[in-house]
């Protein structure tokens, strides 16, 4: 591997002598940066691949990696809105709530207790067991009278709990929903971004050689203007990286939302 800095077709321009001292340090400069590029991006790909490991529990590698489908990021259905987590979670909670309401009506109305008692009655067990079976039964009717408005206290705050919590169904619904056009508006303007970084590679690509040749063709061309070309083309390629990323981020977020991973 070159050292940090060092190019051969810098070196063979040095010894030329055929290029200023200070266009050979910018182009040092401009791979000393480059280089220090690629570690960040080669380090930020293995901590992803680490923390991808860590959350599936698998062993991952580069080549047991698949390419991302391509975004989708299609407006979803109201079904599949309904599906989502988000809002199973919140319609359970209103559920019990409710149930909690129903149980706190239930003690306004009036109780029928039936109890039940076998044993020697008497004091003759004999008689008292060949007479009556030596039993009791008793039937007993609890109504309420007056509590304090104790029961009352309680039915309202059940049926505020259940108001309340019906009231965050629908919040978690519009929550969901502009999560899901924020999500959506970020993929569309990422996948125009990628569109016309796509289209100006070409153009950087044709500019980069056409410099590059009249350079080497001994052309009135200067080595900062080649690099600043390659710098064009390399940063052509960075910005359609950087949209395809945002529109993949966009539809995974889209998929989190909606609990419809790979959908």
């Amino acid at each position: 591997m070159a050292q940090t800095g060092r190019n051969p077709a810098l070196e063979r321009l040095e010894a030329q002598a055929i290029v200023p001292l200070d266009e050979l340090l910018r182009g040092r400069l401009a791979l000393d940066a480059t280089e220090m590029q690629g570690r960040a991006a080669r380090s930020d790909a293995s901590v992803a691949r680490a923390t991808l490991g860590v959350l599936t529990g698998l062993e991952l590698s580069g080549e047991s990696l698949a390419e991302p489908h391509e975004p989708d990021l299609t407006l979803p259905s109201d079904a599949a809105i309904d599906r989502a987590p988000a809002l199973a979670g919140a319609r359970a909670t209103a559920e019990a709530a409710r149930s909690d309401a129903r149980a706190a009506e239930s003690e306004r109305r009036a109780q029928l207790k039936l109890t039940a008692d076998a044993g020697a009655l008497g004091v003759h067990p004999e008689r008292t067991f060949r007479d009556n079976a030596g039993g009791q039964f008793l039937l007993a009717v609890t109504v309420p009278l007056f509590d304090g408005g104790a029961i009352a206290g309680r039915i309202a705050a059940a049926d505020a709990a259940a108001a309340s919590a019906a009231a965050k169904v629908d919040a978690a619904r519009q929550s969901l929903e502009l999560a899901l056009l924020r999500a959506r508006a970020t993929g569309d303007r990422a996948r125009q971004d990628l569109a016309t970084a796509r289209a100006t590679i070409p153009i950087a690509a044709d500019q980069f050689q056409l410099v590059r040749a009249r350079y080497l063709g001994g052309g009135n061309v200067r080595l900062l203007e080649v690099l600043d070309a390659l710098n064009q083309y390399v940063e052509s390629h960075l910005r359609e990286s950087r949209a395809l990323l945002e529109a993949r981020s966009a539809a995974a977020l889209q998929e989190q939302l909606l609990g419809e991973p790979g959908r």
